[in-house]
């Protein structure tokens, strides 16, 4: 999948979840499988410390699998860790959403 289209899904998703009160203030993440400009495995994530529902794509991180920064200006939520290990423990799984029903 494209990286623009999986930006604009993850930032529709944060604003869903927020409508739909899943989440509250700065709570949840959410990040998706995706790949580097070389085709290596990489990771968008949510920011720390941001309302998900006001979430813009240029807010997105970019990360390896280790969870360093690849691209972008923010540090990547503080729970990429786990993100990260499901990934691992499941290549099968494309995304991660964490919500605070």
């Amino acid at each position: 999948m494209e990286n623009n289209v999986i930006k604009e899904a993850m930032v529709a998703i944060g604003r869903r979840l927020y409508e739909l009160r899943l989440i509250a203030a700065y709570d949840g993440n959410i990040s998706c499988r995706a790949a580097d400009e070389n085709g290596a495995a990489a990771f968008w994530a949510t920011p720390a410390g941001v309302c998900k529902g006001f979430l813009t794509e240029d807010m997105l991180t970019l990360t390896d699998e280790n969870g360093r920064v690849l691209a972008g200006e923010r540090a990547p939520s503080s729970e990429l860790g786990l993100h990260l290990r499901v990934y691992r423990e499941n290549p099968a799984v494309k995304a991660v959403v964490h919500a605070h029903p």
